[in-house]
């Protein structure tokens, strides 16, 4: 889900609980703790309520959500919506904890198991191979020889199916 999307959504929300990321708080309790962002996880309406009454969370209001937003954008967490047309929560995910996205690095070309309305592609013109993308995101990628725009081999990192040194509606992203 875009982090865009993702503020809509919070915007409208009346009732906004956040609490600490079940997959990192199980990693601290079998001694495996990560360094990403743990009181990440928002649940609304109904579920925020139950949340908040049963002292799972606390409740927030729609500044603070999307400053933790922000907050996880800025860690390249990746946001997992509940399933549904109006979301009851959102999750931002990390790729050492979270058995979902744990999973989807097992394929050996995990874009086809997932759906998105957004593709990366290479801009040869303008990619250098700087590899920021590797830097803070939390999905994992791995080193893949390829050309830069001015025909030099350089070193290009692959994200398990998908290049590096990618263009996203105009954004370079490394």
């Amino acid at each position: 889900m875009p982090y865009e999307t993702a503020e809509e959504i919070i915007s409208k929300q009346k009732k906004i609980v956040v609490s600490d990321c079940i997959c990192r708080k199980e990693h601290d309790m079998v001694g495996q703790p990560c360094d990403y962002p743990r009181e990440v996880c928002l649940t609304f309406g109904s579920g925020a309520y139950y949340y908040e009454g049963n002292g799972l969370g606390r409740g927030i209001d729609v500044e603070e959500a999307l400053a933790i937003l922000e907050k996880g954008r800025q860690a390249g967490l990746v946001l997992q919506p509940g399933n549904a047309k109006d979301p009851g929560n959102i999750c931002m995910c990390c790729g050492c904890c979270c058995q979902v996205l744990a999973n989807l690095k097992t394929p050996e070309q995990p874009a086809k198991a997932v759906h998105s309305n957004y593709y990366a592609r290479v801009d040869a013109d303008e990619c250098v191979a700087c590899v920021k993308l590797c830097g803070p995101l939390s999905y994992g990628c791995r080193y893949h020889g390829g050309y830069g725009g001015d025909g030099q081999l350089r070193p290009v990192y692959r994200l398990r199916g998908m290049r590096a040194g990618l263009s996203v509606q105009g954004h370079c992203f490394g």
